[in-house]
């Protein structure tokens, strides 16, 4: 149990800021993204790694993906988006037994989707991911230091993964509903010169 506590902990600090503060701290959405993308690929790929390898595998590739974010904020979010909401559906998969290749086939498309929506509806889809991504990290950190959340066909993992991103949707909703609508820039003349809005 000791060599999974490192990771377990670490997933679970990033899983809580993300649910809390995804939307503010895009970057390290991005990041947690790519964290859970390189747990996905060494645990498939390599399973007979052993689990600190396994993390800091994947923390530089969490790591790599937070910095490109500064940089191409509306891109890697909707990446981010795919990598934290296909993982997301790959442990709801695994609560409930459902094996390959439809877990890939499902996490796939749930990925895609949430991409697709997170690149179109920037803000919202970014407070809805995060929080989800989230939840699912934090649940997946808590199930593996604590396997009575397995038990019962995966029902306690799932209520507080539910609870847990119903949390952080509130929580992070309720900041961006208090926002003021941004306003069009304009230039001197007294023209709008923008569309006013984020741009990647």
């Amino acid at each position: 149990m000791n060599e999974y506590l490192l990771p377990s902990v670490v997933m679970m600090i990033a899983g809580l800021v993300n649910l809390l503060f995804g939307r503010r701290l895009f970057w390290l959405f991005v990041g947690l993204g790519g964290f859970l993308l390189g747990i996905l690929i060494t645990i498939t790929l390599f399973n007979d790694w052993n689990p600190i390898v396994t993390f800091l595998l994947s923390l530089v590739i969490g790591a790599a993906m937070a910095v490109l974010a500064i940089f191409a904020r509306r891109p890697l979010a909707a990446l981010g988006s795919f990598f934290g909401l296909g993982f997301m559906t790959l442990f709801v998969a695994s609560l409930f037994n459902v094996g390959s290749p439809w877990n890939f086939i499902v996490a796939v498309i749930v990925g895609a989707i949430a991409a697709v929506v997170t690149y179109m509806i920037f803000e919202w889809a970014l407070v809805v991911n995060s929080s989800l991504s989230g939840a699912s990290a934090i649940t997946a950190g808590v199930t593996a230091l604590l396997p009575f959340f397995n038990e019962w066909g995966g029902w306690p993992a799932s209520v507080l993964a539910a609870l847990l991103a119903t949390a952080g949707i509130f929580f992070q909703s309720r900041e961006l509903i208090g926002e003021p609508l941004a306003q069009e820039p304009v230039s001197s003349d007294g023209t709008v010169s923008g569309s006013g809005q984020i741009r990647s």
